[in-house]
């Protein structure tokens, strides 16, 4: 199996990320840079992207699986990119967001999702009509300048490929999973294809998760606090305990010294 050489990308940090995130406008912005930033799918399948690309029971599984179609990726399944398919998922707290943003959306603008609806439907003038790739496009920019960091749509693809690298994942599964040709494979791609690359997918999570992330960082941090807390109580218990063994024996010392100190008041009485 062919395995890619270890290059570095330019991949955003998760902080970088995270900063990125906090400036969307509503969790349609956040679902579209949760999707961007996990998934490397491009800014054409994305306007395209439909409730039906979802595995069925996507909302279940931890790690949701999305299959694109070749007439929604690049080469329009023409040519060599014939029968082409992209294989790729959601981390588990891009679901959470994108669990969140339906939830908003039904209840702000009363809508009741289908699975041949758009992923991605407009909030102004329009609503419900999906967004075009030119208006995420334009999205992506304006939040780009609201959080002060660069980025762009491929800056996804860099996320993922890093990421699924760095667990030693082979050359052909991370083109499934960009939607890029690989020669030699079968289509359509198997139920147990799908679940090794869900398996590889889920190694990555630690780099491609970046919200829970931080949770995790500041739990970690009250769990250090905590264990300091309770070495000092400790140290405070052994003090005190030191103590009290301390004032016992002086307690004891105490008493011999006054019995020592009768025993000669009464041999001077009795040699008076």
């Amino acid at each position: 199996m062919e395995y890619p050489p270890a290059k570095p990308q330019n991949a955003p940090s998760k902080k970088k990320r995270k900063a990125f995130f906090e400036s969307c406008y509503n969790p349609r912005d956040e679902a579209l840079v949760m999707t961007v930033s996990c998934s490397a799918l491009a800014v054409e399948t994305l306007s395209m992207l439909r409730w039906y690309h979802f595995e069925e029971d996507w909302q279940e599984q931890e790690i949701p699986h999305i299959s694109v179609p070749s007439d929604l990726l690049k080469g329009h399944g023409k040519g060599k990119y014939r029968g082409v398919r992209q294989e790729t998922f959601l981390t588990p707290e891009a679901k959470a967001v994108f669990i969140r943003y339906r939830e908003w959306f039904s209840k702000t603008f009363k809508h009741k999702w289908t699975e041949d609806d758009y992923v991605f439907l407009s909030t102004k003038r329009n609503i419900g009509v999906p967004i075009t790739r030119s208006v995420m496009a334009v999205r992506m920019t304006r939040l780009s300048e609201r959080s002060g960091i660069p980025w762009s749509i491929h800056d996804g693809c860099r996320i993922v490929q890093t990421a699924l690298e760095n667990v030693g994942t082979s050359s052909n599964w991370i083109k499934k999973v960009k939607g890029r040709k690989v020669s030699g494979e079968e289509s359509p791609y198997s139920k147990p294809n799908i679940e090794q690359l869900r398996q590889k997918y889920r190694e990555a999570l630690p780099d491609l998760e970046f919200l829970s992330q931080a949770d995790s960082t500041l739990k970690g941090k009250l769990e250090e606090l905590s264990a300091k807390v309770g070495e000092k109580d400790q140290i405070i218990d052994s003090l005190v305990q030191n103590k009290g063994r301390e004032r016992e024996e002086l307690g004891v010392l105490l008493t011999r010294l006054l019995a020592l100190e009768k025993k000669l008041d009464e041999k001077r009485s009795g040699k008076a």
